[in-house]
C-alpha cells in the first residue's frame, strides 16, 4: 500500500464533502477493474465524470494517474462473456480518440455487439477476445474501422446462430486510409472475416481465420466486389493483404 494516500471505493470517492477532499487531496481506486490513482484537481470544477478517468464529487473533480494507455474496465467493462460491455468500449474509444491514448486489452472474452472504432486508435489486444452473439439476421460487423487504426493480437468470435449467420462478418474497412490488423483470429464469420472497399493504405497481415460458414477470409469489394482468399493481393495504393488463411 502507498503511503500517504486514502484507499477508496469509487461511491465513496463520488460521496465526498468539502471536508473529505481537503483531507484527501490523493486517492487510490479499489473497485476491481478499474484500481488506480487518482489526484484531486483544484483548478477544474466543470469537466464531466467519466468514470474511468474521471470522478466528480460536488464540484470536486479527481483525475486518474496513468501513462499512454486506457481500458476498458476503467470505463465499466466486465469481460465475463456475460455482461455486454459495448458503451464501457464505445466510452473508452471516445475518450482515447480526443486525448491521444491507445486502448488495451486484458486477456478477457468481452461480450459485445458491434463496435465503432474512432479514427487514429491503436487497440492492443493482449489475445483478448470479442465475442459477438446475434440472431436476428441483421448485417453486423463486429468492428467497424475508421481512419488511422491499428488492431493488433486480438481475436473476434462472430458466434453466428439462426438466421443471422449469413450477415455476420469480423471487421469492417470502408472508405478508410492507413489501417493495420495483423496478429488476429476471425472465427465463425458468415459472410467475411475481413471486408475491405475503397481503401488506401491498408495492410491485413499474420491473421487466421476459420469459419463453418461461408468461407471467404477477406472480401475486397471494389467495383462489382471480388471475393478473394488469395494469400498475396493488390488493392489500393498501398494496401496489401498476407495471411496465413486456415
Amino acid at each position: 500500500m502507498k503511503i500517504g494516500i486514502a484507499y477508496k471505493t469509487i461511491a465513496e470517492v463520488r460521496s465526498f464533502t468539502t471536508q473529505d477532499v481537503r483531507l484527501n487531496p490523493k486517492v487510490y481506486i479499489t473497485d476491481s477493474g478499474k484500481e488506480g490513482e487518482f489526484v484531486y484537481d483544484s483548478t477544474d470544477t466543470t469537466t464531466a465524470d467519466n468514470l474511468g478517468t474521471v470522478l466528480v464529487s460536488g464540484s470536486a473533480r479527481y483525475k486518474r494517474v496513468f501513462d499512454v494507455v486506457v481500458r476498458p474496465e476503467w470505463f465499466g467493462a466486465v469481460g465475463d462473456n456475460s455482461t455486454y460491455d459495448t458503451t464501457a468500449f464505445q466510452n473508452t474509444f471516445t475518450f482515447a480518440n480526443a486525448s491521444g491514448y491507445n486502448v488495451e486489452l486484458s486477456k478477457k472474452t468481452y461480450k459485445v455487439s458491434t463496435l465503432t472504432v474512432p479514427d487514429n486508435i491503436i487497440i492492443l489486444g493482449n489475445d483478448a477476445t470479442l465475442n459477438q452473439v446475434r440472431t436476428d439476421g441483421t448485417a453486423v460487423s463486429v468492428l467497424v474501422l475508421g481512419n488511422d487504426n491499428v488492431v493488433d493480437n486480438l481475436n473476434i468470435i462472430c458466434d453466428p446462430t439462426g438466421t443471422a449467420f449469413d450477415n455476420n462478418g469480423g471487421i469492417h474497412i470502408y472508405d478508410k486510409t492507413n489501417v493495420v490488423v495483423k496478429n488476429c483470429y476471425v472465427k465463425n464469420h458468415g459472410v467475411y472475416g475481413v471486408f475491405l472497399s475503397r481503401v488506401e493504405n491498408v495492410t491485413i497481415t499474420n491473421n487466421r481465420f476459420w469459419s463453418n460458414y461461408q468461407l471467404a477470409a477477406i472480401r475486397y469489394n471494389n467495383d462489382g466486389g471480388i471475393w478473394n482468399n488469395s494469400s498475396d493481393i493488390l488493392l489500393y495504393s498501398g494496401s496489401s493483404i498476407g495471411n496465413k488463411n486456415v
